[in-house]
């Protein structure tokens, strides 16, 4: 499930219609207590009654948010979109934008996430779910080769959010010192046993190399295999390497 920006900052649009308000205090409420589809229908009426007018953003927002919920992710993105279009405010245009991408996120489209991000990012406040929100940019930026990008999405991660659920992952993908991926095939706490480690696997063909890291703040050395600019050949090289080693995975 992608991470949802919370609706209750929204509702403080002036000019809604009579009756309006409470419709969209309605879908709030329903929202944040898990009536999802209470929420979408309160969304949905004033959608019908007031398409044109102050607050449609905000009900095409919520009613996004319900889809999501719903598992109605083609409607939700219908929505998000829409919302984005009539939004007058920046902050509730990010807010339908940072849906958009996390929907493309989770649908592995990193070039339409990734877009998203960028345009909605510098308008989210600095409260949670942006640091997941920037996580996944940040990896978004790292899949498409944009490495000193990303280094600067994770160092904003780890200055707002230090105690964040994301940080171990960020201050991993941050510390990464290449401009490439690679497949790791295989951690060690001795150089030794790495060493031999990769003069096996240079044996069965696989062009190694062993790297010093700190993991859990103790010495290790990793067998690495392959420099990739991008995920999506990193990928392919995955699928080589663990015919010869089952338990190899990309890095960062």
């Amino acid at each position: 499930m992608c991470a949802v920006l919370l609706a209750g900052a929204l509702l403080g649009c002036e000019g809604v219609p009579p009756g309006g308000r409470e419709m969209l205090a309605r879908a709030n409420a329903a929202y944040a207590r898990g009536d999802y589809a209470a929420g979408n229908a309160s969304a949905g009426e004033f959608l019908r009654r007031f398409a044109s007018s102050v607050g449609a953003g905000e009900a095409y927002y919520l009613r996004g948010l319900c889809r999501v919920r719903l598992g109605q992710h083609d409607a939700a993105r219908a929505d998000f979109a829409a919302g984005a279009a009539i939004a007058d405010r920046p902050e509730l245009k990010a807010y339908c934008q940072a849906m958009l991408a996390n929907l493309a996120y989770d649908r592995g489209e990193i070039d339409a996430a990734l877009a998203e991000y960028a345009a909605s990012v510098p308008y989210l406040p600095a409260r949670p779910p942006t640091d997941e929100i920037l996580f996944r940019y940040g990896v978004c930026l790292q899949r498409t080769g944009r490495w000193d990008e990303a280094r600067h999405v994770f160092s904003r991660l780890l200055d707002e959010f230090a105690t964040s659920p994301e940080a171990d992952a960020a201050r991993c993908r941050f510390a990464w010192r290449h401009d490439y991926f690679a497949v790791e095939c295989g951690v060690f706490r001795r150089v030794d046993e790495a060493n031999r480690a990769a003069e096996r696997l240079r044996g069965l063909g696989l062009d190694t190399s062993v790297e010093f890291v700190r993991l859990d703040g103790q010495a290790a050395w990793r067998v690495l295999c392959g420099r990739y600019p991008t995920y999506n050949e990193a990928a392919g090289g995955l699928a080589r390497v663990r015919a010869i080693e089952p338990q190899a995975r990309i890095v960062p």
